[in-house]
């Protein structure tokens, strides 16, 4: 009886060995043809895509112009308020750069006209306090200018302007 029961296992395991042997080929197989499978498939949807799309763009002139009707109604408002839109934005970058240039120009000039009017009002007080403005003719004259000399500044304020006003679109 163990002599049956040892053949009747080995026949089963050669059996079994067979059985492997058989799906892993299978296996390999599956493994190698599944690219080209993959591969035909999207090809398959390519050629259906194409043609789809070539039927499209060869819609006749009478089917054409009804499908153009229906939409135009809705689109072509669209369109063009989205063709203007984009008009005003363009405009309105093209003068925030303007006005971004501009305050460069201003704040520079201001700079300028700053050191300028510091130098005159410099040479201004030498000159007051020369001995020439010290006769009583001139005395109250120089006083006078020497006075209106503290008004003599710039007033500008650019803080509450943004530098980067323009955005890059």
């Amino acid at each position: 009886m163990a002599y049956a029961a040892n053949q009747h296992l080995t026949n089963q395991v050669k059996g079994a060995k067979t059985l492997v042997d058989s799906n892993l080929r299978d296996l390999r197989i599956f493994l190698n043809d599944t690219p080209g499978q993959i591969d035909y498939l999207v090809s398959q949807y390519n050629t259906t895509k194409r043609r789809a799309l070539s039927d499209l763009n060869n819609v006749g002139p009478l089917l054409g112009n009804r499908v153009q009707e229906q939409l135009g109604k809705e689109v072509r408002p669209a369109l063009d308020a989205a063709l203007t839109m984009a008009g005003a934005i363009r405009e309105t970058k093209e003068a925030l750069e303007n006005v971004s240039v501009s305050m460069e120009v201003l704040q520079e000039g201001t700079e300028r006209l700053q050191g300028n009017l510091t130098e005159v009002k410099s040479h201004l007080t030498n000159t007051l306090t020369d001995s020439a403005c010290a006769t009583a003719q001139a005395s109250s004259i120089c006083n006078a200018i020497s006075n209106s000399l503290r008004q003599l500044n710039i007033h500008a304020n650019f803080s509450r302007v943004r530098g980067n006003a323009v955005c890059t679109a």
